[in-house]
């Protein structure tokens, strides 16, 4: 199952381009800084699991997590859970987020939040 949301708000996140950028978009409640992988699946707080994104989009991650991927691990049925995000250039908010979570069958949640301007994806 692969579903494609596009949830983020029509912005452009491309002058987010540091840690410390990012974080005080926080502070200003630009944007969220979320666990990639959350507690409840044994996720901690350190900064390679630590994205930054809108709200819309950490509202919809937490709703596919809570909703689909919980009820799956409660019953036994999770092999593998995985959050991949796509950057563009050196933007602190992704471009997209890939949720993946095998069951044995696969689980695929695209989350899309902004587009970049240019060719500088990747």
């Amino acid at each position: 199952m692969a579903v494609v949301d596009q949830v983020g708000p029509s912005a452009d996140y491309s002058a987010i381009d540091s840690r410390e950028k990012a974080w005080q978009a926080v502070e200003r409640g630009e944007i969220v800084a979320i666990l990639m992988c959350p507690e409840m699946f044994g996720g901690q707080e350190r900064d390679e699991n630590i994205v930054f994104v809108p709200e819309s989009v950490a509202a919809r991650k937490d709703q596919i997590d809570d909703e689909i991927i919980l009820p799956l691990v409660q019953a036994g049925n999770i092999v593998e859970y995985s959050v991949t995000p796509a950057y563009s250039g050196k933007a602190m908010v992704p471009v997209s987020l890939t949720i993946a979570a095998t069951s044995p069958e696969p689980h695929l949640y695209s989350l899309q939040i902004w587009k970049a301007s240019g060719s500088g994806a990747g």
